[in-house]
């Protein structure tokens, strides 16, 4: 459950303007906290223009901490959430800048809350560290990740725990094994799927093969400010997941059944991808008992309130 002690309280949030990150600015501001959103631009996120007059923006990158330090002394928040990452999108191969984000920029966060004196950090992973496992994955399974996305995720959690611990910030780590819902960016399975469709037009995939557990993305909202309430967890590292493994193809089949089930979609017109990693399952047992976390929103539900949001939205991705 949800503490409800966090109305009337401060929260900056990096990377507050993507997917996940404004499903976060929503929820927060719904139960009555102060909002802080850090972007890397100037310009106001798209995913959260209807309700800009609701949170304070601050531009500055995770890559100076400079910047950032301004920023959370000018907020001087109850807690951080961090989120801002780079290579979600797996055209994004540049090692060095996924060093500079997703490793110095969790680094510069911490240096930036001891500066102001905040003490709480929730930060997200990625199921993608642990790479390729047999079986469920658990957190105490060794990280083997396959990726420049997935090693930086790695090496950003090695690093940053006993940073954190030494300098008396409490951090939990999500990892989740996979997002989707509303507002998801284009090269995203779903979304692609979804867009695709909906336009009419043929959709190119890999056989699908790949077994992935996806939850959607208020789900994954309610893990975050549940890490962030809960005063007793100081250096936590949890798995977030359904507890359901599904090929790509059965997802994407669903998807089909919504929008068209005549739709035309080519299984197999596509390679795997060299690194690919076919069943990641996570194991969820340490966020349930530690955390009293559970997933509320099946598949059914998720996928017809994400499919109904891009039906009325899809003026946004053009």
């Amino acid at each position: 459950m949800i503490d409800t002690s966090i109305t009337g309280r401060r929260y900056l949030i990096t990377g507050g303007g993507g997917f996940l990150g404004s499903h976060l600015v929503r929820r927060l501001i719904s139960l009555g906290a102060r909002v802080s959103v850090v972007n890397h631009s100037t310009v106001s996120p798209w995913r959260l223009a209807d309700i800009k007059g609701y949170f304070t923006l601050h531009h500055a990158d995770v890559t100076d901490v400079k910047r950032l330090t301004e920023a959370m002394d000018a907020v001087r928040p109850d807690g951080i959430f961090h989120l801002a990452a780079y290579g979600v999108d797996s055209a994004d191969q540049d090692i060095r800048r996924a060093i500079d984000v997703n490793v110095l920029g969790l680094i510069n966060v911490i240096d930036a809350m001891r500066h102001c004196g905040c003490t709480r950090l929730v930060a997200m992973g990625s199921g993608a560290e642990y790479g390729i496992h047999e079986g469920p994955i658990s957190e105490d399974d060794p990280l083997q990740p396959q990726s420049v996305y997935a090693s930086s995720k790695a090496a950003a959690t090695v690093v940053a725990h006993p940073y954190a611990r030494r300098h008396g910030v409490g951090i939990v780590t999500l990892r989740p094994f996979g997002i989707y819902g509303e507002a998801e960016p284009r090269h995203k399975l779903f979304c692609e799927t979804i867009l695709t469709l909906l336009d009419g037009n043929p959709l190119n995939l890999t056989p699908g093969g790949q077994c992935r557990d996806y939850c959607h993305v208020a789900d994954i909202t309610t893990a975050l400010v549940m890490s962030m309430t809960d005063s007793s967890l100081t250096d936590e590292v949890f798995n977030v997941g359904t507890g359901e493994l599904r090929s790509l193809r059965e997802y994407v089949e669903h998807i089909r059944a919504l929008i068209d089930p005549a739709g035309e979609v080519h299984f197999g017109a596509l390679p795997y991808r060299r690194d690919e990693v076919f069943a990641p399952a996570p194991d969820t047992r340490h966020i349930r008992e530690k955390l009293g976390w559970r997933p509320l929103i099946d598949l059914d539900q998720g996928l017809e309130r994400t499919v109904t949001w891009f039906r009325a939205n899809r003026q946004l991705y053009q």
